[in-house]
């Protein structure tokens, strides 16, 4: 298989593992010969900076996001291509220059790991002999020297045997005095040299930040990154990651280390916690803790919160108040209940059946301790009040039951006033108006012409004597009764609901239809 394919289905692999969700990755395997990161197979990477992402030997791991391997050195005789450059699961691929063949048959191809490390050890370009020995008109790519050049022609791709070149380093890179620092294209059609290394002096060591650090382990060489970290309870603010540059300086500003806050905790409903009022910020690692207000009880959760390095508060998964519950209300005989729901401050409604009245609360509450709140009613029987019998009179009938009817009779000689018949009501109180009897009464006789009135009484039966000026006279009597003349009284007439003086001699009071 071509080297260009090899390399296109390495990186495609790799790929595909880091960028998926869920990556099918192998599990951690026993004695790895390296430091692995946190595992994360059973839960998520807690830190926002890092990601669950497999490791090869080491698993699934929480490796940092920002994490970068050393930069690669360059190999004698042939060439490296890093991709992508220097970070976690970057291909470093190795291939020697024609005449030459790799030493180390796994080795082609190294990874940058979770631990800052690249796997394996670098491999050899030697001289492949079975190639070697059919001489060559020309070289094919001259050597490649990390930070270095040479004087030949960038595009130029064969070199004539005998071709000489000359390496120089770069800026900001220089060599040692024992350097081979030439190539030549001998008969073989291969390169020989040159054996030179060329590195930056470094960046000086930077000062240490404020509540803050630079990691270890910590390189100044060219090219080299360094990482900046804050102590627990700060964030950084700036730039975490800075390059040593050719000129022996750090690229971009030093960062800052401030201390990380949360804003106020979160709400949650139906609770309250012990913190600050809502305009106060809250240091990394300060702890709230929540209760459940008047009639609600936590449902699930735990009740702590704590604002974390990152300025989030966590802690409260699930947590939850919900209201009391009173349980079912009592059933009353002879009545019925409103209301389906009995957790706090839920109100049920009593009522009696027709014929019945409520004794005690029509209204129950489910208060806070889990009760209902109220004296539990009962349906007593409606009664109204004995009704006393009227003077001159008689009741027909008996009982004060809801429903039960009276009727009143006066006695001869006396009417009612008021109800007939009275009715025991829902509300316990009789219908109609209370019965009198009342003694039935003629008033006095229109007066007459020269002449007066003798008599006292005017009801039923009374009777009034006429007299002209001339002398008493004397009272007669009706047809009806004629053997009462000689005492001047008549009975009286069976007549009801009315009563006049009947025009005698003698007036009579009489009942009249």
């Amino acid at each position: 298989m071509e080297p260009s394919v090899i390399l296109l289905s390495v990186l495609f692999i790799f790929t595909a593992v880091v960028t998926c969700n869920q990556p099918k990755c192998d599990p951690r395997k026993d004695n790895v010969n390296r430091k692995c990161q946190k595992p994360c197979a059973l839960e998520a990477c807690k830190s926002k900076r890092k990601d669950c992402l497999c490791d090869g030997d080491c698993g699934l791991s929480c490796i940092n996001k920002n994490m970068k391997c050393e930069p690669i050195g360059s190999i004698q005789y042939g060439e490296v291509t890093v991709l992508p450059y220097n970070k976690f699961a970057a291909i470093a691929r190795y291939q020697c220059h024609e005449g030459y063949e790799i030493h180390g048959k796994h080795q082609r191809v190294r990874v940058c790991q979770g631990d800052g490390q690249w796997s394996l050890s670098p491999p050899e370009c030697r001289i492949n002999i079975n190639q070697s020995i059919q001489a060559k008109a020309e070289c094919g790519k001259p050597p490649v020297v990390s930070h270095a050049h040479h004087d030949g022609e960038i595009y130029q791709t064969t070199f004539d045997i005998g071709s000489m070149l000359q390496y120089t380093c770069d800026t900001g890179n220089t060599g040692n005095t024992n350097d081979i620092s030439r190539a030549w294209c001998v008969g073989a059609g291969i390169w020989v040299g040159p054996k030179m290394t060329c590195s930056s002096p470094g960046c000086p060591r930077p000062r240490s930040i404020d509540n803050g650090r630079v990691k270890e382990p910590f390189k100044n060489s060219f090219g080299n990154e360094m990482e900046y970290e804050c102590n627990e309870g700060y964030f950084l603010t700036g730039r975490r990651m800075r390059t040593c540059l050719a000129n022996g300086t750090w690229d971009g500003q030093e960062p800052s280390c401030e201390t990380v806050t949360c804003q106020e905790p979160p709400k949650i409903v139906n609770a309250v916690h012990d913190g600050y009022d809502e305009s106060s910020l809250y240091p990394a690692g300060r702890q709230v803790t929540y209760e459940c207000i008047k009639g609600y009880r936590q449902n699930d959760g735990h009740p702590r919160a704590m604002c974390n390095g990152d300025g989030e508060w966590v802690g409260l998964s699930q947590f939850a108040c919900g209201p009391v519950n009173c349980g079912f209300p009592v059933d009353i005989k002879d009545g019925w209940r409103e209301g389906h729901m009995f957790e706090y401050q839920n109100q049920v409604k009593y009522n009696c059946k027709q014929g019945y009245k409520l004794h005690g609360d029509m209204i129950l509450t489910c208060e806070a301790d889990e009760t209902w709140a109220g004296l539990v009613p009962e349906c007593i029987p409606v009664e109204c009040e004995h009704l006393n019998l009227p003077r001159y009179g008689t009741i027909i009938g008996s009982g004060n039951a809801y429903g039960t009817v009276l009727s009143f009779e006066c006695m001869k000689g006396f009417k009612h006033v008021g109800s007939v018949e009275r009715r025991c009501q829902e509300n316990g109180q009789w219908s109609g108006d209370a019965v009198t009897c009342t003694e039935v009464n003629c008033g006095w006789p229109k007066p007459f012409y020269n002449g007066y009135l003798l008599g006292q009484k005017t009801s039923v039966g009374s009777v009034i004597f006429y007299s002209d000026t001339s002398g008493t006279g004397y009272g007669g009597c009706s047809v009806e009764n004629p053997k009462n003349i000689a005492h001047g009284m008549c009975h009286e007439y069976d007549v009801h609901h009315s009563s006049t003086w009947k025009e005698l001699t003698a007036v009579k009071c009489i009942w009249l239809l």
